[in-house]
């Protein structure tokens, strides 16, 4: 297992944990752990609509300056 899965699968954990906690009566935490579900939804989902409609990335144009400037 690689140190990258590792720490996404130990902050998985210590994410569901927290919503354990906030579950459980630390009320104060839910709005701030509801941010990143929020987010992680929104860009998703925005990623999966241009990808449905067909809409393609363009990739970047570089320029490069010419020699008599």
């Amino acid at each position: 297992m690689t140190v990258t899965k590792a720490t996404i699968i130990f902050l998985a954990v210590v994410y569901l944990f927290l919503w354990g906690v906030a579950l459980n009566g630390a009320s104060g935490l839910i709005p701030l752990l509801a941010t990143p579900l929020v987010l992680v939804v929104l860009v998703g989902g925005g990623n999966w609509l241009t990808s449905t409609m067909g809409i393609k990335r363009k990739s970047p144009q570089f320029k490069k300056p010419s020699d008599n400037e």
